[in-house]
């Protein structure tokens, strides 16, 4: 997907205005749309993991920043509850 593209599509998600949202939108959207984001629904653990991955692949975020990511992505698109 190209970078203008790309912008398009992260422009039409719009992400809960919650603590966290700006690194979100600053780290993630550097190699991805956020649709991807929004449509998952993980634990905090696996957010986590996932986030790690993200970070062995390159995104630049300190040890501070990526642990309010991980809590953002926890809150806003955790697991749902089982029933």
């Amino acid at each position: 997907m190209s970078a203008v593209a790309q912008n398009a599509a992260n422009n039409q998600v719009k992400l809960p205005d919650t603590p966290g949202r700006p690194l979100v939108e600053k780290v993630c959207t550097t190699c991805h749309a956020l649709d991807n984001v929004v449509r998952a629904r993980m634990t905090k653990q696996r957010w986590s993991a996932v986030v790690d991955d993200m970070v062995s692949r390159g995104a630049t975020a300190s040890d501070d920043e990526i642990e309010q990511i991980v809590n953002y992505l926890a809150a806003n698109f955790g697991a749902p509850a089982k029933p």
